[in-house]
C-alpha cells in the first residue's frame, strides 16, 4: 500500500496507480476504500479499458 500511496503522492494523476490500489484494497476487504480509488482511476482516465473492465468488484 505504502507504494501505491507513494506513486500517488508523486503524481497523483496516474490512474494506474489508483487503479492498482484498489485492487490491493480489495484483497484486503476494504470495498468502500477501494470504490473510491476506483472511481478516482475513473475520473483521471475514463476510457481506461483495464480499469472500465475491472468494474465488478
Amino acid at each position: 500500500m505504502e507504494a501505491f500511496d507513494k506513486a500517488i503522492e508523486i503524481n497523483p494523476q496516474d490512474s494506474d496507480a489508483w487503479y492498482n490500489k484498489r485492487l490491493a484494497l480489495t484483497k484486503l476487504n476494504k470495498y468502500d476504500e477501494a470504490m473510491k480509488t476506483y472511481d478516482k482511476a475513473i475520473e483521471i482516465h475514463p476510457q481506461d479499458p483495464i480499469a472500465l473492465k475491472g468494474t465488478e468488484i
